[in-house]
């Protein structure tokens, strides 16, 4: 009984570990605001016009770390597709992510418009 207990209560701690760790995104905006207001798509092929100028930024939240950049105009397109079943392109992402397989990923994509005098909204 107390093993199972015991049991019940790593597994407990180890979920909340791995699920209420910190979002990697809370990085990317500034002190009060919800990166999901800035959240436009996630996955490996990402296609997203901007609305304005502005930037945007894939982030891989497995590993919390951000993948690719592109300053972007009105009207522009940010397209990325990542392959899955290309070994370069999961090398190149490996090798961009730190370590984490493509396969294992959480990637996201965000957009940070730009403020009227041209600077990128996120810190």
């Amino acid at each position: 009984m107390t093993r199972t207990i015991l049991l019940c209560l790593l597994m407990t701690f180890a979920w909340g570990c791995t699920y209420a760790g910190p979002d990697p995104a809370r990085d990317l905006v500034r002190a009060g605001e919800n990166p999901n207001d800035y959240l436009v798509g996630g996955g490996v092929m990402l296609k997203y016009r901007a609305p304005e100028a502005g930037t945007a930024v894939m982030l891989d939240r497995t590993g919390g770390r951000i993948i690719a950049t592109e300053s972007l105009k009105e009207g522009d397109l940010f397209d990325v597709q990542l392959d899955p079943t290309d070994e370069d392109v999961r090398e190149g992402f490996r090798q961009a992510s730190g370590g984490i397989p493509l396969e294992k990923a959480d990637i996201r994509l965000y957009f940070f418009p730009s403020d009227k005098s041209g600077e990128v909204h996120s810190p």
